[in-house]
């Protein structure tokens, strides 16, 4: 995986789209999807706060899950992620990181996805005795992970490849240049 090496005068995703759009476009997929959505930057900064479906309770699923430490795996430290990634988390948690390409080797952000369950959701028993053996509160975290959005495989997939079209449409048509060779902010293109 290459390592970051951030020009000075590369673009980042807030300079070509207004904070207060970005987070109003985050709410609403996070809403209609059903899942959590963080934007990071290069170095794993949150860009704008994270947005939750309305299914959870943001606080509790960030202490229960530990929503956050998944970064460090899915987005090495000093590394440029130039694709798709995703891990499952020994709760059964998954999180995905897609990057947001405004041109093939231009990565402004990347777009955290989850946690969310994938596949066939676990057993109750068989949960509370694995999270029993794990020490952790079995009771507290089985109605949370019965909360996450189940998807499927190629739910999943789909789910990734349309974030993954959708923001670097997005972040193209923020730095596309003008006549004069300037970038413009999408909040202020021409005919808008």
């Amino acid at each position: 995986m290459p390592s970051i090496s951030a020009s000075p005068s590369a673009p980042t995703l807030l300079e070509g789209v207004e904070p207060a759009r970005w987070q109003r476009l985050q709410d609403r997929l996070a809403h209609v999807l059903g899942v959590p959505i963080r934007t990071v930057g290069l170095s794993r900064e949150l860009l704008v706060p994270p947005s939750w479906p309305s299914s959870l309770v943001n606080d509790q699923t960030i202490a229960l899950l530990r929503a956050g430490e998944e970064l460090e795996q899915l987005i090495p430290s000093g590394q440029l992620l130039r694709e798709v990634a995703s891990v499952t988390t020994t709760l059964g948690a998954t999180y995905a990181a897609v990057p947001m390409r405004a041109a093939p080797e231009l990565i402004l952000a990347y777009v955290v996805i989850g946690p969310i369950v994938v596949g066939v959701r676990e057993e109750e028993l068989q949960f509370r005795q694995r999270v029993h053996a794990m020490g952790l509160d079995a009771s507290a975290l089985w109605p949370l992970m019965l909360s996450l959005r189940l998807y499927s495989f190629s739910g999943l997939r789909a789910l990734l490849d349309l974030i993954e079209d959708l923001t670097g449409l997005l972040a193209e048509m923020a730095y596309r240049k003008t006549g004069d060779g300037s970038h413009f902010p999408v909040g202020s293109m021409p005919g808008k």
